[in-house]
């Protein structure tokens, strides 16, 4: 990827946990499962904007989950260049 300019899908990824973990204290968490959708390559060095929409929060056997949804834009245009959805463990039971 870096030989093309691009930034890797794995850091990509990342962007969402750190948006995540910046918006609901989790500590320690179990990150759980990871959807994604890439609509464009996003070129190293690229401005970005990390937008989260909370979708579920529940509890299972005494640990309490959270369903979100990441998008990651440009900071400039605006093109989204990937819709990321998670699944935590954002407060583990006896905790």
């Amino acid at each position: 990827y870096v030989v093309n300019g691009f930034a890797n899908p794995s850091y990509v990824l990342g962007i969402s946990n750190w948006v995540l973990s910046a918006n609901i204290y989790m500590n320690p968490w179990v990150h759980l499962e990871t959807r994604s959708q890439n609509f464009a390559p996003l070129a190293a060095g690229t401005g970005v904007i990390g937008e989260m929409s909370v979708k579920s929060l529940f509890e299972k056997k005494g640990h309490e989950f959270v369903d979100v949804e990441v998008n990651v834009f440009d900071e400039n245009s605006l093109q989204c260049y990937t819709s990321i959805g998670l699944r935590a463990i954002y407060l583990l039971r006896g905790a």
